[in-house]
């Protein structure tokens, strides 16, 4: 798609060039038929010749400034050799040594500058002796038309480089600009890939470990040859329709590209502690200071982070300790902390998908997570500040 924008680009230039190069031609053609006595001199066959080759230059001044330059200093050299005067056709000396700057590399560039000065030297030369020697007139300053002639010819010249290095500055600009977008895009598709990685983990983690625990006690009851109860088939079923829907919303919003799924909340920290209850974990749960409405993001993040040390606390933890959750509310931040003991066969800390998880949740909200055993503990602290600054 760039490079057909780019060949669409070229191809309008050369048009407009093309279109500038007969007008030049056209209008050198009219001020020079109706001049009157001041371009009676200029009428000649070598004119035609000469206008043809300077003002057709001007059609390839940014296809090709190299040929263009060339042409169009040939045409100033049949003017020379021809001693045809200067007439409104030369204007494009100008254009062709400005263009050389602008659109040439740098050995065109550096062939401009040295033609823009010879030129000059050469133009003013031809004005003051040449053209005055072959007509028997007084021949004029030499000096003053030589400095004249190349002072315009240079300055012609750097008003194209001062023109390539501005567009070189708009470029670099512009793709510096693309470039930021796409890092933009990158980090955003990868943030956005973290984030279902994370939904989807704690859903389904979550739910299979309540599901399990529900399991295992269905088949203690059962090798005790007691009946298993409708309630724990009951909550096994619920529990993974529930996860089954909260993954869907998580791959609904993927689909669509929106957030509109419903959000999980802090406020369903008690249907959480509730459903590990009833499978048969023991729950404390502490609150201090008042709580205080929280912004969407810092809500969704408290309870995720709950969630997933809650799972990790039934997964690893000593099932006859009962498991701590402490709710802590300070001012513009909210501490939740949640500790269970360590099972015999655990008495270290393992790193996991969970952990960097829960971590990843405080980062992207301005918070922090440690995980650490402390005291044949193993302790989880998030500090989630809420200062309101995010949209409620």
């Amino acid at each position: 798609m760039a490079r057909r924008t780019s060949d669409r680009g070229r191809r309008a230039g050369w048009r407009a060039d093309v279109r500038f190069a007969v007008g030049l031609l056209l209008g050198s053609g009219l001020l020079v038929l109706a001049g009157g006595d001041l371009t009676a001199s200029i009428r000649s066959p070598w004119w035609v010749a000469i206008a043809v080759l300077q003002c057709g230059s001007v059609a390839l001044r940014r296809v090709s400034p190299a040929t263009a330059l060339a042409v169009c200093w040939i045409g100033a050299v049949v003017q020379v050799v021809a001693v045809q005067e200067v007439g409104p056709q030369n204007l494009a000396v100008l254009v062709i040594v400005y263009s050389a700057a602008c659109y040439g590399s740098l050995p065109i560039r550096v062939l401009g500058a040295v033609s823009a000065l010879g030129g000059g030297v050469l133009a003013g030369w031809f004005m003051a002796v040449t053209v005055p020697q072959a007509e028997g007139r007084v021949t004029a300053s030499a000096p003053f038309l030589v400095s004249l002639c190349a002072a315009i010819l240079v300055l012609a010249w750097s008003a194209g480089v001062l023109r390539a290095i501005t567009r070189q500055r708009v470029q670099e600009r512009l793709e510096a600009d693309v470039a930021a977008e796409r890092a933009r895009y990158a980090i955003a598709v990868e943030e956005e890939r973290a984030r279902i990685a994370r939904d989807v983990h704690d859903v389904v983690a979550h739910s299979l470990t309540v599901m399990i625990a529900h399991a295992e006690g269905a088949r203690l009851s059962a090798e005790a040859q007691l009946a298993v109860t409708p309630a724990t088939l009951s909550t096994i079923a619920d529990t993974g329709r529930a996860a089954l829907s909260e993954v869907r919303g998580v791959l609904a919003g993927v689909r669509t590209g929106t957030r509109d799924s419903p959000q999980p909340s802090l406020r369903r920290l008690d249907d959480l502690i509730g459903e590990l209850r009833r499978s048969c974990a023991s729950v404390e749960v502490e609150e201090t200071g008042t709580a205080a409405p929280l912004p969407p993001r810092v809500d969704v993040a408290a309870f995720r982070i709950a969630q997933e040390a809650l799972t990790n606390a039934v997964r690893h933890g000593d099932g006859d300790e009962p498991i701590v959750v402490r709710l802590d509310w300070r001012s513009e931040m909210l501490v939740v902390q949640v500790s269970n003991a360590l099972s015999a066969r655990r008495t270290t800390a393992r790193g996991g998908h969970g952990v960097i998880g829960m971590m990843e949740r405080a980062r992207s909200v301005g918070g922090d997570v440690t995980a650490a055993v402390d005291g044949g503990a193993f302790v989880v602290i998030a500090q989630l500040p809420y200062d309101g600054q995010e949209e409620r």
